[in-house]
């Protein structure tokens, strides 16, 4: 199962919207955390 198939599930399908939230907020942070990572790698590989 994807991961926003999961949370899409638990929020409205099994009615539990916390549960949910966690994981989207979870995703979120994720998405946040790589995307400045990839930040930092191309502006590092752009300055040599």
């Amino acid at each position: 199962m994807v991961l926003v198939q999961l949370i899409y599930g638990s929020a409205f399908q099994k009615n539990q919207g916390g549960y949910g939230a966690t994981i989207a907020l979870i995703l979120f942070l994720l998405i946040v955390v790589l995307s400045v990572l990839q930040y930092q790698l191309l502006r590092a590989r752009g300055e040599k």
